[in-house]
């Protein structure tokens, strides 16, 4: 029976992920506060244009690197844009990493049971992550092709494997900056196992990752590099995140999964299978590093957790099969019961109500009203921190507050100190005919050359992201008249 419980708890765990994602797949507004700015990238690589330039109020890039943006925009073009696209490719490439977690216990262990239960837990962590898995954001694609390259290597022998791992591993860091950190420390087995399939892996991840920079670089004039490489560099550090992502964000939420580790790295030895446990002791290391050094960075949220959550339900699945691996007697059975209960309550702690990721009709009529409001507007609209919004509308797009946000708390310099100006002369020039902002927002220009018209909506319930900020559009102002010179 608590077998049977335990399975029907990752079927469960899988299920209610994929209903919650298929449910919002084509929620035409956001579901995370900075899919907008998302839409925005790829809406800029299907008219032809750069993504790397200097930053502006019309567009500005995001610190990330281009893959995601393309891949999006190849698949948006045959289907009409909109958000839809690129939430399919996360949800996709999230399967991909269900499949990829399960595979690697199952293979490893020979238990399929414990792959199973292995894939079940990574879908729990579904909440716990930011509710992330499928929202048109990077992760859930660099995740997927950073554990692509693990599985490769982990299972590969040839020199051809260890190219395909390390062309992985770069499109990998193409997307996401943070696959380097999960990768890297396999150099340890490379060191020494010295074979050819690492070899080959460590030098094409090098030359592709190198070249691939200085060609986006070249490309670009040298934005690339500012925005993928100089600008994260100078964004302040919360060194108060370095004990709470130990407690709040990993043992409060996965305590069995840790032990599950724990029992498979004291149960694996070093003569025979000592491959293996330094293999998953540098993708734990990777994984818990990639997470740890993302969640201290500025602006570093929940979904920076899925690598250290993928490695952790690995972990537990290896973990799970080496506890039941001994031959049943009275006292293993009842080792069993206990690590089946210890299973179901790694669950339980793991529970959310997926109602609550669902947007709502509300969200929807508050959503459509207020594109229908900007479309009346006679003139260019700006929404702060939406600016996909007036698109909507048949309005000239915006750059995403957070992409301007992080030029301007980067370190001072001309980039910075012409955005700033530029978004001061804007306001004082009344460049547009109403501002839609979500909060506070150069209060004293905007007191100047604009005037307060009301708020944004009626329903103080709706139109709020499901995950991220707590951001939405509040309060509309109009341009005020201003005595002649």
């Amino acid at each position: 029976m608590l077998r049977r419980s335990v399975v029907l708890a990752a079927l469960a765990a899988l299920c209610s992920y994929g209903f919650v994602a298929l449910a919002r797949l084509d929620y035409p507004f956001e579901i995370e506060w900075m899919e907008g700015g998302s839409w925005g990238q790829v809406e800029r690589v299907r008219a032809g244009e750069g993504l790397y330039g200097p930053p502006s109020l019309e567009f500005t890039a995001f610190i990330y690197p281009p893959l995601y943006f393309y891949v999006a925009s190849w698949i948006s073009a045959p289907l009409g844009g909109g958000f839809a696209p690129l939430r399919a490719i996360s949800f996709a490439a999230s399967l991909a990493c269900f499949w990829m977690v399960g595979w690697l216990v199952s293979r490893d262990s020979g238990d399929r049971r414990a792959g199973l239960l292995a894939a079940g837990l990574f879908a729990a962590t579904f909440a716990s992550s930011g509710s992330w898995f499928d929202v048109a954001r990077v992760d859930s694609l660099f995740l997927a092709l950073t554990l692509g390259s693990v599985c490769v290597l982990r299972f590969g022998a040839s020199t051809a494997a260890g190219v395909v791992a390390g062309l992985l591993g770069a499109a990998a860091f193409f997307t996401k900056q943070t696959a380097l950190l999960v990768l890297v420390p396999f150099v340890v087995v490379a060191a020494r196992t010295r074979g050819r399939l690492w070899g080959a892996f460590c030098a094409t991840l090098a030359t592709a990752v190198v070249l691939g920079c200085l060609a986006f670089t070249a490309r670009s004039d040298g934005w690339f590099g500012y925005y993928v490489l100089q600008l994260p560099a100078q964004h302040a550090p919360r060194w108060q995140k370095l004990e709470s992502f130990w407690r709040r964000d990993l043992l409060a939420t996965l305590p069995i999964a840790v032990a599950a580790a724990v029992v498979f790295f004291a149960r694996t030895g070093w003569r025979g299978a000592g491959d293996k446990r330094l293999f998953y002791l540098c993708f734990a290391f990777g994984a818990v590093g990639a997470s740890w050094f993302s969640r201290i960075h500025s602006g570093g949220y929940l979904n920076v957790l899925m690598p250290v959550h993928a490695a952790a339900a690995v972990l537990f699945g290896l973990g799970l099969a080496a506890c039941l691996r001994a031959p049943l007697t009275t006292r293993s059975r009842r080792v069993e019961m206990l690590v089946h209960c210890l299973c179901l309550a790694q669950f339980a702690l793991l529970a959310y109500d997926p109602r609550a990721q669902i947007p709502g009709s509300r969200d929807l009529r508050a959503g459509q009203a207020l594109v229908a409001r900007i479309r009346a507007v006679d003139g260019d609209v700006l929404v702060v921190h939406h600016g996909y919004l007036p698109a909507l509308a048949g309005k000239p797009t915006t750059a995403q507050w957070m992409a301007i946000k992080d030029v301007l708390r980067g370190s001072s310099g001309p980039e910075s100190d012409r955005l700033e100006g530029e978004i001061r002369a804007a306001i004082r020039e009344q460049r547009y005919a109403a501002i839609v902002v979500d909060d506070e927002w150069y209060a004293d220009e905007l007191a100047e050359s604009y005037r307060l018209l009301g708020a944004a909506f009626e329903d103080d319930e709706a139109f709020w992201p499901r995950t991220g900020q707590p951001l939405r559009p509040e309060s509309v102002y109009v341009r005020r008249e201003l005595p002649a010179p």
